[in-house]
């Protein structure tokens, strides 16, 4: 996959998360056991999903004609799909439900609680259409234990939806390749993590193919595997005990760096897990369910447990050409799990040194961002501009870095101008309405241009020339 000429890993979200490393070590794990989970989406293919064949599996909503489940079963795959796909093997299902209709949630409800069998997990990547009613269901899970993960929405910069923002649920936001919010990815102060999805992450739909799934509903399953792991190797873990381990663990985001301290990070999922596997270790010989809360309530709370420490490593055997492959892979996978849990500079740039030596200067874009924190320096600032105009030329009007881009100078107002005045293969709404966000703050010297191209502009671009000046 390529962005504004960038090559892209096909599995980076799980590569970022390091929720790969993750699977790879519950598998060394023999305690671990299997969590009840529960999927609410818009229908299902049983037959490209990994499932048992005694639980119920929602087709989507038809009327005359037949409608495959492509949507519920994307998140499927994020969540305990084959090989890379898939970021846990300890999902038991209990259902997949198509929650189109809200008395959904309700039955699912009433037969949790009449057989005392409530799943650990839900994963939610369909809105809740302000029903007060969901709202209602997602508080009985929260006193339940139930870690319900609910999408934040792709209708940025439309706020939340009162019900969905107040509720029981863990809300997860999106971010891009980059490491930048996903454009689309909408927020609040109730967000608890913002995951890698953005509109091409890889899964298998409907029909078993291998295709690019994304926005916040493909985020979302993301964490959820991620909590689906750790309950099994801590199941004494509460809600607030999890959401508080995503956000310490957590990468900083370039809102936390610029912008609000208190915003989302983005996703270290690897993090999460070593920190729930060193507190698992500790008090799993405590016998007494009370002494093993207790336990797991301090070793959480213990900032000892949140810091490690590692010998540098050699990157030169990495590229040992000499060397098998997966010697060399082996020691890529020390490299980065030495970056996601102790996130130093100099191991970042290493691993943006080894995807750049391989081609994948989209990865290697991320490992620059966190590498210099996301300072906002005139570098930043500059390499920001060029990707969005790069993008654009793509078509890719919807990218994260036009969230951005009222942090960029007067030039790159000025290249949106020129491309809208000169450039006939590039969509002038897209790029009007790229100007037209700046409203007040249109640079002056933009202004006089686009007043100026009125005289010789094409017919068909004038008007949109007007929109900008005028609206």
């Amino acid at each position: 996959m390529v962005l504004g000429k960038k090559k892209l890993s096909v599995f980076w979200s799980q590569e970022y998360s390091g929720s790969d490393l993750v699977k790879s070590e519950m598998t060394k794990i023999p305690w671990a056991s299997d969590v009840k989970v529960a999927l609410y989406d818009s229908g299902f293919e049983r037959e490209f999903i990994n499932v048992s064949d005694d639980i119920r599996v929602d087709k989507k909503n038809a009327t005359r004609r037949v409608m495959v489940g492509h949507h519920g079963t994307n998140v499927a795959n994020i969540i305990n799909g084959p090989s890379h796909y898939g970021s846990t093997d300890k999902a038991d299902y209990m259902a997949l439900r198509n929650v189109y209709f809200s008395r959904v949630y309700v039955e699912e409800f009433e037969k949790y609680q009449e057989s005392g069998i409530y799943p650990r997990v839900i994963s939610n990547s369909y809105g809740w259409s302000n029903s007060l009613e969901i709202q209602e269901q997602s508080f009985k899970a929260r006193d339940n234990n139930v870690m319900w993960f609910l999408a934040a929405g792709n209708d940025y910069p439309t706020s939340i939806s009162e019900v969905e923002d107040n509720s029981g649920a863990i809300l997860v936001g999106s971010y891009a390749p980059s490491g930048l919010q996903s454009a689309f990815s909408q927020i609040s102060d109730n967000v608890v993590i913002l995951s890698p999805a953005d509109d091409m992450q890889a899964s298998i739909d409907g029909k078993g193919r291998h295709n690019h799934f994304g926005g916040t509903s493909g985020a979302t399953p993301l964490v959820a595997a991620n909590a689906i792991n750790i309950i099994s190797i801590l199941p004494e873990i509460r809600i607030d005990q999890y959401t508080s381990l995503l956000k310490k663990t957590a990468l900083p985001s370039f809102e936390q760096v610029n912008e609000d301290k208190n915003a989302p990070g983005l996703f270290n999922g690897y993090k999460a897990f070593r920190v729930a596997f060193k507190v698992a270790t500790k008090c799993q010989n405590k016998l007494v369910t009370q002494d093993k809360q207790e336990c797991v309530e301090l070793e959480l709370n213990n900032d000892e447990n949140y810091i490690f420490s590692s010998s540098q490593i050699n990157t030169d055997s990495i590229y040992d050409e000499s060397a098998g492959c997966e010697e060399r892979k082996a020691h890529l996978m020390l490299l980065r799990k030495k970056t996601l849990l102790e996130n130093r500079a100099e191991d970042w740039q290493k691993l943006a040194q080894f995807y750049t030596h391989y081609g994948f200067e989209k990865n290697a874009e991320f490992a620059h961002h966190m590498a210099r924190g996301f300072q906002l320096d005139n570098t930043l600032r500059k390499e920001l501009q060029d990707s969005a105009i790069a993008v654009l030329k793509e078509e890719r009007f919807f990218d994260s870095y036009f969230r951005y881009q009222h942090y960029f100078d007067k030039k790159y107002q000025l290249s949106l101008a020129s491309m809208l005045v000169h450039d006939s293969k590039l969509s002038p709404y897209w790029l009007s309405s790229f100007l037209v966000r700046y409203g007040e703050n249109l640079d002056p010297t933009v202004v006089d241009y686009l007043n100026h191209s009125l005289k010789y502009a094409r017919e068909d671009v004038v008007e949109y020339i007007y929109d900008v000046l005028y609206r």
